[in-house]
């Protein structure tokens, strides 16, 4: 079987899964009238106002990744490059599982080494992982999801102990298993102080906060919850959705949501709509943003050219 049935049939699986789960959600817990009359019923203005949380996370996203180049790189990179390349990076991202198509906002930077920033780019997402790995765990020991907390808070230590360890411990210990893995990795952590790997992390918990501040409008468009709620269960439904078994998360990240926010005595249908809409607003309007601007972008070249 060739690579390009592979991942067709990849593909069709994850279809399959969305589809499924989402039938699923309709046929047990919600009911589409009602699913609409919400929608119709919303408070708009929260909905607009949710937009500005998803701006500024997106400008802190922007300076991280900047951050990242600069100190690695010895050519420096400026601010509306790495904007440009972080929001071109957004609309592949939707398409491919845990959003890896976001590596695509390298191909942007065409004066870097393409392996340093796609190395670059591994360690942006690890450094977001464990931030999310952090505060999904809180919120699934505080919820008394035992099982989920368990996974997370191991993730989180493991991100840590990774950085911290790296040279003592797990380098040497790859060098056993692989020396291919072995030298992808030392490159990848070894150039990273771990005072950076936390200051990058706090950069991180800082979007994710900012995301949770979205969520919240959003949902409070729909119905009015406390912030409390939504601190602790946003988190774990983004960890829900990162699971790379559909498309974008969809349907995982809805069914997530549905069970997760039961608790709060949200009803399905707005928990339905609000991970929908957070969706919406935090993924596919950025992704058409940096989709707009990267056509304008090169029809100013052509025009340069011509």
């Amino acid at each position: 079987m060739n690579s390009s049935l592979k991942k067709k049939i990849y593909l069709l699986i994850k279809i399959l899964i969305s589809l499924s789960l989402l039938l699923l959600l309709f046929t047990l817990k919600i009911n589409i009238n009602e699913l609409l009359v919400i929608l119709i019923k919303a408070r708009y203005s929260y909905l607009f106002l949710a937009l500005i949380p998803t701006a500024l996370l997106i400008v802190i996203k922007a300076y991280k990744w900047q951050m990242l180049v600069n100190f690695s790189l010895e050519e420096r990179v400026k601010y509306r490059e790495s904007l440009f390349s972080l929001l071109y990076g957004l609309a592949p991202g939707l398409l491919t599982p845990g959003r890896a198509g976001e590596i695509l906002r390298i191909t942007t930077m065409s004066r870097f080494s393409k392996i340093k920033l796609a190395e670059l780019f591994l360690v942006d997402k690890f450094i977001e992982l464990s931030s999310l790995f952090l505060i999904a765990a809180v919120g699934s020991l505080i919820l008394k999801f035992y099982g989920l907390f368990l996974t997370t808070f191991l993730l989180f230590v493991f991100s840590i102990a990774l950085f911290n360890f790296r040279k003592t411990l797990f380098i040497p210990l790859l060098r056993v298993i692989s020396k291919v893995v072995h030298r992808q990795v030392q490159i990848l952590f070894q150039e990273i102080a771990f005072r950076h790997f936390l200051y990058y992390l706090l950069m991180s918990v800082a979007v994710l906060l900012l995301d949770i501040i979205a969520f919240y409008c959003i949902i409070n468009a729909l119905q009015d919850v406390n912030f409390t709620a939504c601190m602790l269960a946003f988190p774990i439904i983004l960890a829900a959705a990162v699971i790379p078994v559909s498309i974008s998360g969809l349907g995982v990240r809805e069914a997530a949501a549905v069970y997760v926010l039961s608790f709060f005595k949200v009803s399905p249908e707005v928990a339905f709509n609000a991970s929908l809409l957070i969706f919406i607003v935090g993924s596919i309007i950025p992704a058409v943003a940096g989709q707009v601007s990267f056509l304008l972008s090169s029809k100013v070249k052509v025009e340069k050219r011509g």
